[in-house]
């Protein structure tokens, strides 16, 4: 059966409950009372209709699926008359984490205000983090005044959970909020340093926010040269993973030249532990060219290490600084499976990573890695003979 839906508002009730014979409850709920809000004087008909002559229980999640406010108010009331409470509780929490994911707040308002449901600390707690991670300040008011009516007290609403979301999410607002009702995560500056406002980092110092032996490393994840001044110039302590945290953050090089100009252990420490071996998630020509500049170490361990991880730029930039190669160098990138290091890598023709193709052939066919295999064999009968390296080939 085809019901064209603009012509719903032209049934009369009779009409609706014949074509309703046809449908399944479910279809029924969403072909006809999909629309039915907008039909005057028909609401009450759809309830009794719904509850008592289908005998069709739909479910407050479905209600809340379709932002039907309506049916979910009348039939929490209607189960709180029957004090059918075992029967709906599931359902009115999935309803319930639906309409706060989805930002219904008058849903949201009707569900927490109906004492439908038993609310331990825990739950509130992790309703509240997922208000406060979503960002939905306005709603994180209306879920603060439902609770602060129901006898909570904010700190038994929100926890330092709330408080990092509300970092994260940059959000100041929320965050004077939640300090003023005594809400506090003792490393928010860490956390503020992290997310990158200078804002929210100097309101935390000035309500004397601990800075611990960690924030000024934490501080380089922002890349904001400002924060890391502002927590150097007011107490920051220099671990000597302050240049590492800054490299794997990938800052830039102005903010590098200022961490090796002012934090000598941090520099020195960056020798000590080869720092070129913890950057294997950066492939970055201009971080290393400018590393090796100032005089970070680099050996042939280091060189296999990027090209095992496929750093083709990385390890271009070992080599155009003289780092040098071993026979392991050419199978470590097979390994890899990156194509572009090697073929830059065989096409230096040197003399040790040729002394390594046919070894590296095997371990790309043993990989059945094909386009290297094709590359590779393609590479040698077009550049060797056959006889200096006792290969058959085609």
């Amino acid at each position: 059966m085809c019901i064209k839906i603009s012509m719903i508002h032209n049934f009369s009730n009779d009409i609706i409950e014949k074509i309703s014979i046809h449908l399944q409850p479910n279809e029924f709920y969403r072909v006809i009372l999909s629309v039915s809000s907008k039909i005057n004087g028909f609401i009450d008909y759809k309830k009794d209709y719904l509850q008592y002559k289908r005998g069709s229980k739909m479910s407050i999640s479905d209600a809340a699926t379709m932002g039907w406010n309506d049916y979910i108010e009348y039939s929490i009331n209607h189960h709180l008359e029957q004090k059918n409470y075992n029967l709906i509780n599931k359902d009115v929490w999935k309803a319930l984490h639906f309409s706060i994911i989805n930002n219904r707040e008058i849903i949201v308002k009707n569900i927490l205000s109906a004492n439908i449901i038993p609310f331990a600390r825990a739950n509130i707690y992790q309703l509240a983090n997922i208000i406060t991670n979503l960002n939905y300040t306005n709603m994180v008011y209306s879920f603060y005044y439902i609770f602060i009516d129901k006898g909570y007290t904010i700190e038994e609403i929100f926890n330092n959970r709330s408080v990092i979301n509300a970092i994260t999410n940059n959000n100041m607002e929320l965050i004077e909020f939640l300090y003023l009702g005594n809400v506090i995560e003792p490393l928010s500056l860490d956390y503020a340093c992290i997310y990158d406002n200078i804002e929210m980092v100097k309101y935390f110092h000035q309500r004397d926010f601990q800075i611990t032996e960690n924030t000024l490393a934490l501080s380089t994840h922002s890349n904001n040269l400002s924060i890391i001044k502002f927590i150097n110039l007011n107490g920051g302590i220099d671990n000597g993973d302050i240049l590492l945290n800054a490299c794997k953050s990938n800052c830039s090089i102005h903010i590098l030249d200022y961490l090796i100009e002012n934090f000598k252990y941090s520099y020195e420490n960056a020798i000590e532990i080869d720092l070129l071996q913890h950057l294997t998630q950066i492939d970055s020509i201009f971080l290393f060219s400018y590393l090796l500049g100032k005089g970070i170490p680099y050996s042939l361990e280091i060189l296999n290490l990027h090209c095992s991880c496929g750093n083709l730029h990385n390890v271009r930039c070992l080599i155009q600084n003289r780092c040098p190669l071993n026979l392991d160098t050419l199978p470590q990138a097979i390994q890899a499976d990156n194509l572009s290091l090697i073929q830059y890598l065989i096409e230096l023709d040197n003399p040790t990573i040729n002394s390594s193709i046919l070894y590296s052939l095997y371990l790309a066919t043993s990989y059945n890695n094909q386009e290297t295999m094709e590359y590779i064999h393609n590479y040698i009968k077009n550049n060797f003979s056959s006889h200096k390296y006792s290969i058959p080939l085609q």
